[in-house]
């Protein structure tokens, strides 16, 4: 019973630690890094507050509070979002 009980445990590890390098989650919202402007603009549902070649600016709120979302951008790839 121990060694059925030692493989089934290994075969979760081995199932739970591919899952993390290989999923198809996104890295901040709905967004990867390395996304080009038009890319996270088309993900967001929310209008353009501000917006310039190196970053978009979203009007939103986060646990109640009112906050500025801000993607960053460097060569047209996102590299970082904030909340203000």
């Amino acid at each position: 019973m121990r060694v059925i009980s030692k493989i089934l445990s290994i075969g979760f590890l081995i199932l739970f630690f591919a899952k993390i390098g290989f999923t198809d989650e996104f890295n901040f919202r709905k967004t990867n890094w390395g996304m080009s402007i038009q890319q996270v603009k088309s993900s967001e549902l929310l209008n353009v507050f501000k917006e310039n070649e190196s970053m978009l600016v979203y009007k939103t709120t986060v646990t109640g509070k009112d906050v500025l979302l801000v993607y960053i951008f460097t060569g047209n790839q996102l590299v970082r979002a904030q909340c203000h």
